[in-house]
């Protein structure tokens, strides 16, 4: 049976989905975030969608697949064209938004065996750069996300963006005490090697072809000086060309997948 269009902003519905896109601490207390666009709702499990939202538009376009979600025992509500814009984050709404249950992973649950690659961020603000580093280390292969304490949060709608679905295909740890996390990767063989501009090696001299924790700091102030002295190695990216430093998100980057390219060799 169709439900009836919520057509007016005022609707209770609404105002929750609302609250979820702006409001990082009702994410949490709810244990939900808003997910937007048909690729990245069919990145997340099945099992992890509470409700999905979209217009008449999106529906005579992909009727078959919101078929499929509603089979599935996916609620599917539909919402005029000026509500959605209310809730999307988008410019451009793409017509489909989903509420999904977050998953949370512990420290002690990470897979560390063979020879895991790791990145960890230390305070870091801007959620684009968050979920750019998130979407990197999905494609590079890395194990896991740890975040720290005072970042960013992983469920902001443009980190979210910036994942391009790659939320739900790595472990991603966050709150912790990096610390605390730094010592527990250490004790299991981890080395972590911290992006740093001063007593560093060349990143073309350092050896990231082991058990390797790649940490990068905050986008102003860099790494802390507690994590600088926890950190087996420190390693700087060189720029010939003569620029001050990098966006966390590419150093995160860069880093990344020199360690991938030391890995691939014979």
């Amino acid at each position: 049976m169709s439900r009836a269009i919520i057509s007016s902003p005022a609707n209770g519905k609404i105002k929750q989905l609302q609250k979820l896109r702006e409001k990082a601490a009702f994410r949490k207390r709810e244990g939900v975030y808003l997910l937007e666009g048909k690729k990245s709702i069919r990145e997340a499990s099945p099992g992890s969608l509470r409700e999905v939202y979209h217009t008449q538009e999106f529906q005579e376009r992909e009727g078959h697949w919101l078929e499929a979600l509603r089979e599935a025992g996916v609620p599917c509500q539909p919402v005029s064209e000026a509500v959605f814009r209310k809730i999307s984050e988008e410019n451009t709404p793409s017509g489909v938004l989903a509420v999904v249950r977050t998953s949370t992973t512990a420290l002690e649950e990470l897979d560390l065996e063979g020879n895991p690659l790791l990145v960890a961020l230390e305070r870091i603000q801007d959620p684009g750069n968050l979920g750019t580093v998130i979407r990197t280390a999905h494609a590079a292969g890395a194990r896991a996300v740890l975040v720290s304490k005072e970042s960013a949060d992983i469920h902001h709608p443009k980190a979210l963006k910036s994942t391009m679905g790659s939320i739900g295909r790595i472990p991603v740890v966050q709150d912790l005490d990096l610390g605390e996390a730094l010592e527990f990767l250490r004790e299991r063989g981890v080395a972590t090697w911290a992006a740093a501009l001063e007593d560093s090696e060349d990143l073309f001299g350092a050896d990231l072809s082991g058990k390797v924790c790649i940490l990068v700091g905050n986008e102003g102030r860099g790494i802390s000086r507690e994590l600088l002295e926890a950190a087996q190695g420190r390693v700087r990216i060189p720029m010939p060309g003569g620029a001050e430093s990098l966006n966390a998100a590419v150093a995160a980057s860069v880093l990344l997948y020199e360690a991938l390219r030391q890995r691939r060799q014979p």
